[in-house]
């Protein structure tokens, strides 16, 4: 059982799955075809992954950092919208893809805590919310 005082030298994707899930999210080990691994994890409002890095560290399942990430499927997306948010949010930005809006959130996770990547975890939760409830730049009048 992990402990709160616990510092992390790297951590292992159980070590972050066990943080997820204090914070009251889903958080289910995902296998790639590449020998890569994820978390494919949820809150009420969204699905989103935590990508592990670097990639090196797969084979001995040791990482230093961390990447929370989520997609939103748009007709197409607007690189001024995405940029409106990224200057009114500061936690987690966001980037115009083709179809899409790319949400993420990078995590060094080297000397953290247990307690520390479960609060990362509920700030990520609060950016989705925000992106989720974001509607656009302010018009100018």
């Amino acid at each position: 059982m992990l402990t709160s005082r616990r510092i992390f030298e790297t951590v292992a994707i159980e070590d972050v799955q066990d943080a997820v899930r204090a914070a009251g999210h889903q958080a289910e080990i995902a296998e790639h075809d590449s020998g890569r691994r994820t978390l494919a994890c949820a809150t009420e409002n969204a699905k989103y992954a935590v990508q592990f890095y670097p990639n090196e560290g797969h084979a001995s399942n040791r990482f230093g950092a961390l990447r929370f990430v989520a997609w939103f499927t748009a007709d197409q997306s607007d690189v001024e919208f995405a940029n409106a948010f990224n200057a009114k949010f500061r936690f987690a930005s966001v980037v115009a893809q083709d179809d899409c809006y790319e949400l993420q959130h990078d995590v060094v996770a080297i000397g953290v805590t247990h307690d520390y990547l479960r609060l990362c975890t509920e700030q990520w939760a609060t950016s989705v919310d925000d992106f989720i409830d974001y509607e656009g730049p302010d018009e100018e009048v």
